[in-house]
């Protein structure tokens, strides 16, 4: 009996130990219990965040569209701008050269060569009256050492003689 008893000993204390564990079980089961209601909770915030930010991944693109259109257009009206300003320059750059050219209406021609004609005669006349001022000094000398004859006769003849070529020169200009 004694080793009846003996292994019945062994018997009873297994199955306390086996009521233990499962004691101890029972306990993590329900914390993993209560912890997969956690994560259900978690998972449903998780698949609101992820639908939420799909939603504006999407609203996004709908705008990015919309910008890319709207920034197309203004792309090609600022092209279709460059491309008017380009030729507007070419066509000032065009009508530059040709008044360079010469290509002007002939009666602003002719202004411009008797204006530059009027100038060069005008130069002319000076270097001239220089020359004739230096002559009538020097005959004004030669006549104030001859008896009788004053130094100022001569010069009223000579300012009506340089008029009346100045009224001849603008008149063959024209």
């Amino acid at each position: 009996m004694t080793v009846e008893l003996f292994i019945d000993g062994i018997i009873i204390l297994m199955v306390a130990i086996l009521i233990g564990v499962a004691i101890k079980l029972n306990f993590r089961l329900k914390k993993f219990r209560g912890a997969q209601q956690e994560m259900a909770t978690m998972v449903g915030q998780l698949n609101e965040i992820i639908a939420t930010a799909q939603q504006s991944i999407l609203s996004l693109k709908q705008a990015a569209g919309t910008e890319e259109v709207r920034l197309r257009e203004l792309l090609d009206k600022a092209r279709a701008m460059a491309d008017e300003l380009s030729m507007i320059n070419d066509t000032g750059s065009n009508l530059a050269n040709r008044i360079e050219q010469g290509l002007i209406p002939d009666e602003r021609r002719d202004e411009k060569a008797m204006g530059q004609a009027i100038g060069n005669k005008i130069q002319g006349n000076k270097i001239q009256n220089e020359k004739i001022q230096g002559e009538k000094i020097q005959g004004d000398k030669a006549l104030s050492e001859k008896p009788g004859v004053s130094a100022g006769d001569g010069a009223g003849h000579h300012a009506e003689d340089e008029e009346s070529e100045m009224m001849k020169t603008l008149r063959n200009i024209r």
